[in-house]
């Protein structure tokens, strides 16, 4: 653990073994690293889905991607301690009531200064997403019901009727090729790379999709968005400033907080099925229509710089049962103990 008082230590080396949403949540914590030890060098190695927004990220010191582990052999011993960022499953196996963000920092010891996560798009990137506002009258609705958590999905035939009830705006959709179309909505499915798909969020009017990627660039852009939360509970990984959330709390939900999940019950419900899980199904039409038209009637200050997520109180922490171990140590792992040593060396 890394005592508020003291120094942080001269390098850090951080092995990212979660998505895209994981690493936008872990950035507030690198920014406020940097700030307090502009002299440390973090060195970061994820897999290559992280490529992207490796590449322009200026709190870091250097990066690498799987199966390529050479930024830590160039600056770490065997011996030296990396550290796992796999934060969500201990939040998930303690029923932690942190957000995600929140929990970076107090595992790295740091107060939380309401430290935003940040996207850096070059200027081409800028240009792209602005260009397509203009075409379209900045009358865009970033649409997504795709992560890489299937049972996330909400119907398409849903979709495709909410469409209809808001027929003054241009729906596009944006996500992987594989992803089933919409119709009603301009296909961009794999039309994009990642930070074009994040230049169209941030020239959008509003941001409607399940809850992954896309929930936390649009927070990063300060654009209104709403979110079919599913399974998850926005406490933990949503937004509460310019945000609905539609999050219903069906008796298993939420489900990532089950000690063994997914258990046999959800596989054969949720996981293992093409159909839409409960608390996806649950979430009515005209909840999504209503909640998209308040959103496009609320003013919104374009220049608010900064987030908010649903506070938890004092004793939160106090009272787990899991505080002891809630600290730097529980992630750390000898270099040379990350994997068997022959796939690395």
């Amino acid at each position: 653990m890394y005592p508020k008082n003291n120094k942080l230590p001269n390098k850090i080396g951080i092995y990212h073994n979660g998505g895209l949403g994981d690493w936008l949540l872990l950035n507030p914590t690198l920014q406020e690293i940097k700030r307090r030890s502009p002299k440390t060098k973090i060195y970061i190695v994820s897999s290559n889905k992280i490529r992207p927004l490796l590449k322009a990220e200026r709190n870091i010191d250097g990066y690498s991607t799987l199966p390529d582990w050479s930024i830590f052999k160039n600056n770490f011993r065997y011996d030296d301690d990396i550290i796992l960022s796999n934060f969500f499953g201990f939040m998930r196996l303690t029923n932690c009531k942190q957000h995600w963000i929140n929990f970076a920092f107090k595992i790295f010891n740091l107060d939380n200064r309401n430290v935003k996560p940040s996207i850096y798009l070059d200027q081409n990137e800028e240009n792209f997403g602005r260009s397509c506002a203009k075409l379209f009258k900045n009358r865009i609705i970033i649409l997504c019901n795709n992560t890489s958590e299937s049972f996330k999905k909400w119907d398409t035939k849903r979709w495709e009727r909410v469409i209809k009830k808001c027929a003054n705006y241009v729906f596009v959709q944006i996500g992987s090729r594989s992803s089933e179309p919409i119709d009603g909505a301009l296909n961009m499915l794999g039309k994009t790379t990642l930070t074009q798909a994040m230049s169209l969020v941030k020239y959008s009017k509003l941001v409607v999709t399940v809850d992954g990627i896309f929930n936390h660039v649009a927070n990063v852009f300060d654009v209104p968005k709403v979110i079919l939360c599913g399974l998850y509970n926005p406490r933990n990984f949503g937004y509460y400033s310019n945000t609905i959330n539609i999050w219903k709390k069906i008796n298993c939900s939420p489900c990532f907080n089950l000690t063994n999940f997914p258990t046999q019950e959800c596989k054969e419900r949720c996981v293992n099925n093409k159909k839409t899980p409960q608390c996806m199904l649950a979430i009515e039409e005209s909840e999504v229509i209503n909640a998209i038209k308040k959103m496009l009637k609320e003013k919104h200050d374009p220049n608010i710089k900064y987030y908010k997520f649903k506070p938890i109180g004092r004793n939160a922490c106090l009272d787990c049962k899991h505080k002891d171990i809630c600290n730097i140590d529980s992630f750390k792992v000898k270099f040379c103990n990350l994997f068997n040593l022959q796939l690395i060396f």
